[in-house]
């Protein structure tokens, strides 16, 4: 009977301790268990935040989509998210960029163009007026000339799909290049009517134009059109 206690002891001590190693092991699994459906709502939301964000992102974003995802990622990673924002940047830093290819490049490029913008460092208006096809492209050239050389702070920028020139926020002048047998120029401010001056026609509350017909012509009002430019500028300081 000894014999048979003994045994029976042993192994109500073996159950017992099998039943503890089996608690501890469904403790265990329970826990993995916890962890990996833990682990996975956490990617899972992770994921969908993604592409949230990059939905968010390609909404907000202007590029064209044929500059590709390399392109489109190396900009906003950049900071860009806006075409008119790469004014701000020369081309040659833009393809320093990590994804930017010579495609995404050349489409960036003339997206900028057929806005009349330009990469930092190339005049808008120049690129414009070598795709101009203007019987009196030169004259105009030298209109150009005429008004930048009057003060350094004028702006020159692309309106009404011509050149046009603003100074400290005011707009001067812009070209209307719609007609083709002379140059006509509009002086668009409210200042315009208080000067005085024989290139100045029309009577409109806040317009007056001048023609050009060639360059003789150009030459022999050159003084009268810059003296009339400096008047406007001085009455919008």
């Amino acid at each position: 009977m000894s014999g048979v206690g003994e045994t029976l002891r042993k192994n109500i001590k073996l159950s017992v301790s099998v039943v503890k190693r089996l608690n501890i092991m469904y403790v265990t699994v329970t826990l993995c268990l916890q962890t990996y459906f833990v682990a996975r709502e956490c990617i899972f939301r992770c994921e969908v935040t993604m592409m949230n964000t990059k939905n968010i992102s390609q909404q907000e974003s202007d590029f064209p989509r044929a500059i590709g995802n390399p392109a489109r990622n190396a900009l906003e990673v950049a900071g860009y998210s806006k075409i008119r924002q790469l004014t701000d940047i020369t081309e040659a830093e833009l393809s320093r960029l990590h994804g930017m290819g010579p495609k995404a490049l050349r489409i960036l490029r003339e997206t900028l163009e057929a806005k009349g913008l330009s990469f930092a460092g190339v005049s808008s208006v120049d690129l414009f007026m070598e795709k101009l096809e203007h019987p009196l492209k030169a004259e105009v050239e030298e209109l150009r000339t005429l008004i930048k050389k009057i003060n350094s702070d004028i702006v020159e920028q692309i309106k009404w799909n011509a050149p046009s020139y603003k100074y400290r926020g005011n707009y001067l002048v812009t070209f209307n290049l719609r007609e083709t047998k002379r140059v006509h120029l509009v002086f668009h401010n409210p200042m315009i009517p208080k000067v005085k001056s024989e290139l100045l026609e029309g009577d409109y509350a806040d317009r007056r134009m001048t023609y050009f017909s060639d360059m003789q012509d150009i030459k022999a009002k050159k003084a009268e059109f810059q003296k009339a430019l400096k008047e406007l500028m001085k009455l919008n300081t």
